[in-house]
């Protein structure tokens, strides 16, 4: 009689594997027939190791990597655990960027950027390292342009003559913002005094201030002295300036000739007219003040008596013109019956006395002639007659 056998088996497998037909953990028994026909008892004794899963959730920057990935995703490995088994490792992997930034910066000139951890007033290239958000590196390169302001420029401050203007201009210019808030013009035409600025800007931003002052010199305050209402034609008259430092004479808004630029002026005229008096003072300001001259025929009237008598009464005892009248050339002559002239003069005082030669002349008729050109418009008057001479 033979015996019945038994054994028993320890053994351990990985999911999903199986071992004589089991795949899960536990103590197996089985009767199997052994070489001899008889009964042969199985225990088994099986550890089924399962697989084991991990999730891991990572964020890294570039250019790092981690576990051999550098780019975000997803990736799932199937690798050993410590049981010899299948481990299924999934890596939900986010990849931050690092920046590397270019950066060009003009600046104006007397400003300064801070860029390179301090305060830069000098062109250059200057770096900054920073962090972005998630942690990872910044890399900024910053090139720094120092530009030139604009420079307006007015000139020295003015002085004008009260009532002139000026123009100011700062030069040419992008932009203009003046003192009255105006940016539509490149000048200003200035009328009163005061101090005025503008400012100027190029497209780059950078911008220049200049400022001028505008006084007023003192004021020429001409005048003239006032002639007569009326004047004779052809004589002269004396007009005298006052308040300038220089005069300037016109008649009917012409220069009368450049020698009268003295504050007395001679004119001697036959027609009205109209005197102008520019006067400057020392800083060219000019005033102007006018006066109409008006001229009369001042020639007048003479009369001749009709009869005379040269007895020493000291009445009517020269012969000779009355009235009064103004001329250049003057003849008077006294003529007999015979037309022998017996008396001439050139001198309105001085008359027929009633002598010729020495000797008193025969009483009776006697003929005058009187010729005379009246000062101013040459004219010539004649006057002639008889005249009685008696004692």
């Amino acid at each position: 009689m033979h015996p019945h056998t038994a054994s028993t088996l320890n053994q351990t497998i990985c999911e999903p594997d199986s071992y004589l037909g089991y795949s899960t953990t536990g103590v197996y028994v089985d009767t199997l027939v052994n070489s001899n026909g008889c009964d042969s008892v199985r225990t088994l004794n099986l550890t089924v190791n399962p697989i084991t899963y991990s999730t891991l959730n990572e964020a890294i920057c570039e250019p790092d990597s981690y576990l051999g990935y550098s780019a975000s995703g997803t990736y799932v490995d199937v690798l050993v655990n410590a049981n010899g088994c299948d481990s299924v490792r999934t890596l939900n992997l986010i990849v931050h960027p690092h920046y590397n930034q270019d950066t060009t910066i003009n600046v104006c000139i007397g400003d300064a950027y801070y860029v390179g951890g301090q305060w830069q007033t000098q062109n250059g290239v200057y770096w900054d390292s920073l962090l972005t958000t998630f942690g990872c590196d910044s890399f900024t390169r910053t090139q720094l342009f120092f530009k030139p302001r604009p420079e307006p420029d007015f000139g020295p401050d003015v002085r004008i003559c009260p009532g002139d203007s000026v123009v100011i201009y700062p030069g040419p210019f992008k932009y203009y913002l003046w003192y009255d808030g105006d940016q539509a013009h490149d000048r200003k035409a200035i009328f009163q005094a005061g101090v005025y600025t503008v400012e100027v800007s190029n497209d780059l931003g950078c911008s220049g201030y200049d400022t001028i002052q505008v006084d007023f010199h003192p004021a020429t305050e001409v005048q003239m002295g006032m002639p007569p209402n009326e004047i004779c034609m052809g004589d002269s008259i004396q007009l005298q300036g006052y308040g300038a430092d220089i005069y300037r004479w016109y008649l009917n808004d012409y220069l009368f000739t450049p020698r009268y630029l003295g504050r007395i002026f001679t004119y001697h005229g036959t027609q009205d007219v109209k005197v102008t008096l520019i006067g400057e003072n020392a800083f060219a300001c000019r005033d102007t003040t006018e006066v109409q001259l008006h001229y009369i025929n001042c020639c007048g009237t003479l009369a001749m008596p009709n009869a005379f008598s040269p007895n020493g009464d000291n009445t009517n005892d020269v012969f000779r013109p009355v009235g009064n009248a103004r001329f250049e050339q003057y003849d008077f002559s006294v003529y007999n019956r015979w037309g022998q002239r017996v008396f001439q003069t050139n001198s309105l005082n001085t008359g027929w006395n009633g002598e010729i030669n020495g000797k008193q002349a025969d009483l009776g008729t006697y003929h005058f002639l009187l010729r005379y050109r009246c000062f101013g418009d040459g004219s010539t008057r004649v006057i002639k007659g008889d005249l009685l001479l008696i004692r």
